[in-house]
Formats: C-alpha cells, sequence, structure tokens
C-alpha cells in the first residue's frame, strides 16, 4: 500500500474578529488557505484577511533550549496565579529573541480570543511537537496545567541535558581523530624525511617498516606539496 504523501505547511498571516466581535489576529501554520480558513472559522473567528506569509531567507526554528526556558518561565508564573495569556504576553514583552516574541505574542492573542491553550500551540507543529500539545491539552482536562506545565519543563530541562552530553560524547573522539590526522600528517611532511636522511647519511638501510613509512611519507609529500 503506498503510503500517503503529507501536504507541505506554511505560514499563514490572518485578521479577524472573535466571538465577541474583537478584533484579534495571528499566525497559522497549515497546509493551505481553505484548510485555515475552515480551522479558523470552527474556532469562532470571522476572518478578515489571510496572507500566506513568505519564508525568510533563513526560516528560523527555536532551539530546544529555548523552550525549555520558556516552559520553565510558564510554569513559575502559572504556579504563582498568572492567567495564561497574560503569562505569555509577559515572556514575548521580556525577550530579545524575535521568534519567541512573535509566537507568544500569536499564543496570547488566541487565548485571549478564547481559544484553548492546546489549540494555540497547536498552530506552531514545528515548535510545540505532539507530546508537547497533547501533554498541556491533559492539563486543561484535568484542571492541573500549572502543575504539569511543571512536569514538561523538566522533562524539556532533562531532554537538552542528554542531548548535550550525546553531543559531548560524539564531538570528544571526533576531535581525537582529527588531531591524530593531523598529527600524522605533520610527522610524514616533516620528521619522516628528516630520519630518511639520517639512515642515509650512515649508508645503512632501512628496516622494512620504516621503508613502508618512508614510502608514505614521500607519497603525502607529493600529494600536499605537489
Amino acid at each position: 500500500v503506498a503510503s500517503r504523501k503529507e501536504k507541505p505547511v506554511a505560514t499563514y498571516v490572518w485578521t479577524g474578529s472573535d466571538r465577541q466581535g474583537k478584533p484579534t489576529g495571528g499566525e497559522l501554520e497549515i497546509s493551505s488557505a481553505a484548510e485555515a480558513r475552515s480551522t479558523l472559522r470552527r474556532q469562532g473567528i470571522r476572518v478578515k484577511s489571510l496572507k500566506k506569509k513568505s519564508k525568510p531567507l533563513f526560516s528560523q526554528k527555536l532551539k530546544g533550549k529555548d523552550i525549555a526556558i520558556a516552559t520553565r518561565q510558564l510554569a513559575v508564573m502559572l504556579n504563582a496565579g498568572i492567567p495564561i495569556a497574560t503569562s505569555y504576553g509577559a515572556i514575548a514583552g521580556g525577550t530579545d529573541h524575535p521568534k519567541i516574541r512573535e509566537i507568544f505574542t500569536a499564543i496570547r492573542t488566541d487565548v485571549e480570543g478564547g481559544t484553548a491553550l492546546s489549540e494555540a500551540l497547536a498552530r506552531f507543529p514545528r515548535q510545540f511537537d505532539n507530546l508537547y500539545t497533547n501533554l498541556v491539552a491533559v492539563g486543561e482536562r484535568s484542571g492541573n496545567l500549572d502543575n504539569l506545565m511543571v512536569e514538561i519543563a523538566n522533562y524539556m530541562e532533562n531532554l537538552e541535558e542528554i542531548k548535550a552530553k550525546i553531543k559531548g560524547a560524539l564531538f570528544y573522539p571526533a576531535a581525537v581523530l582529527v588531531v591524530g590526522i593531523g598529527v600524522s600528517v605533520l610527522l610524514l611532511l616533516f620528521v619522516v624525511p628528516q630520519f630518511e636522511a639520517l639512515f642515509t647519511g650512515f649508508g645503512a638501510s632501512l628496516p622494512a617498516l620504516t621503508a613502508g613509512i618512508v614510502a608514505a611519507s614521500v607519497f603525502v609529500q607529493d600529494y600536499w606539496l605537489g
């Protein structure tokens, strides 16, 4: 059975009004304008304008570390009794990261318009994966979002720590290998030729292993120094 090809996702910028007639707007990551209008209509939004956003030259994706930090900040504020929309607005207003400011402002606008937080997060699938949004949805249904956000923050921080350790473990042998190759090349280019001259000067014949190393040195010199 042939697998169904996933539709490419684009970003659509929209403006409109919510169920109370209050002006609102934001961005929606979805496969088509028709699906964007349908999704917004189901959320009670009357769309005034909808435009596909052109991709920037270097499209930014939030790093896992950025999401983890923001989630921890949210957990602290929610546990302090600060409303969801206010919390997202505070983070958006207090960051120098343009992508975080853009996304969190859109989420705040959606939540203020009556959209569930999990639905607002789901509009940014590149930033918040299914596990993240599903856990938030569970917290919303159980009325325990503040405590669950703490658990999400703990999970993300642990995940980033594991990633950092894996990267470090992979970097060390790679660095050792590069240094080893560099030292070997330097030996073949500059040190071995001096030993060859020393043996030749004394009229001594080279041992088989040494002769092989000298041959490798000659090859490297011809290749690198031409």
